[in-house]
């Protein structure tokens, strides 16, 4: 049975109104139960509806094609998305503070064993981990104190100090963005409070990638987990202080007043493609028409610290290029290679067309 919406729709042949009745029915399936897109999908099939979850399912009748779009993005654009709900439930449920009925839960591996006050499995809960957590406490210390966040990631390579996820430190983990509350120093959770809904997540059009977008105050969930916190007001104050005293000085202001994020960068000849022959780490920019070795600059696990303009580099890749592949022999040699081959490929699709007029009946 079609969905009476559906058959106006198709009748009166207006391709917005078959997107505004998809609209409304994709709500009235959602309203009594939060279905997947899948299940939405089987759903609006069972109705008559001719979409696919990847893109519109072309028909015989152009007045029954679905030209408004995916179903998918429908069911992004119209948030009926699944996958907040758990988040929600993760930010106000046991979850997010970690209890325990019954037994005491026990920690192995960072993994938190045991049963919640529902005697139900506790999954993903968190706990804190004594030796990283004096690491935090040390890196707040040293920032309120004065040291940068590039001085700070050094250090813990000296000490052996693995980072986040096992890798090198890096100073952009530690001091990440503070409006977006990203990065080591900006980390709520470390003074007891969950954040959660912090961003959300657009197609660009222009690059056709996912960009983040950072979703208003009052979109914000907080929760307070006063037992996983690590660092005290006090320390969370200085840091926040010696943040505040740095974006006030005029070089950050300066800079801030470009507006540099807002413009594309200029891809190079040798972009991403160059690299440090001491220790293999990627070339980076390092000032106006120069480049250097990023590890030794930043990491400080190289000692390659000389830097090389930039179109020395280019001109030293392109030279040889210029001298040994424009020579008359070898010009001659790939004209002659590349029409042996083109002759090559035009006599064998000739061949398979007359193989292919002689076994026709």
């Amino acid at each position: 049975m079609l969905w009476p919406g559906w058959i106006h729709a198709s009748l009166a042949g207006d391709q917005a109104g078959l997107r505004k009745a998809l609209h409304r029915r994709l709500k009235e399936l959602s309203g009594k139960r939060r279905f997947g897109c899948r299940r939405l999908h089987l759903l609006l099939e069972r109705e008559g509806w001719p979409v696919n979850r990847i893109k519109a399912q072309p028909a015989t009748d152009p007045a029954d094609r679905l030209q408004a779009g995916t179903l998918y993005r429908i069911y992004r654009e119209e948030g009926l998305t699944v996958c907040k709900r758990g988040g929600r439930k993760r930010m106000t449920g046991a979850h997010a503070h970690g209890d325990s009925a019954g037994s005491e839960p026990t920690t192995i591996a960072g993994l938190r064993l045991g049963l919640n006050r529902s005697g139900e499995p506790l999954t993903g809960e968190r706990t804190t981990n004594d030796g990283e957590s004096d690491v935090i406490r040390w890196v707040f210390r040293e920032f309120a104190d004065g040291r940068s966040p590039k001085a700070i990631a050094q250090r813990l390579h000296k000490e052996g100090i693995p980072g986040p996820r096992g890798q090198l430190w890096r100073d952009t983990a530690i001091r990440g963005h503070r409006i977006r509350g990203t990065g080591l120093l900006n980390n709520q959770f470390y003074i007891g409070r969950l954040v959660w809904n912090r961003l959300r997540y657009v197609k660009d059009p222009a690059i056709g990638r996912r960009v983040s977008r950072l979703n208003p105050p009052e979109a914000l969930i907080i929760t307070g987990v006063s037992e996983m916190r690590i660092i005290d007001q006090e320390l969370w104050e200085r840091v926040k202080a010696r943040q505040d005293q740095i974006d006030q000085e005029p070089r950050v202001t300066a800079i801030k007043a470009t507006r540099f994020w807002e413009k594309k960068r200029r891809i190079h000849l040798l972009t991403g493609l160059s690299r440090c022959g001491t220790c293999g780490g990627s070339f980076a920019a390092a000032g106006q028409g120069y480049l250097a070795c990023s590890a030794a600059r930043k990491l400080g696990t190289c000692t390659q610290r000389k830097s090389i303009r930039r179109s020395l580099l280019e001109e030293a890749v392109l030279q040889p290029l210029k001298d040994w592949l424009m020579q008359s022999e070898a010009v001659a040699q790939f004209i002659k290679a590349v029409g042996e081959e083109t002759n090559a490929r035009s006599g064998n699709a000739s061949a398979a067309m007359r193989d292919g007029r002689q076994s026709a009946p």
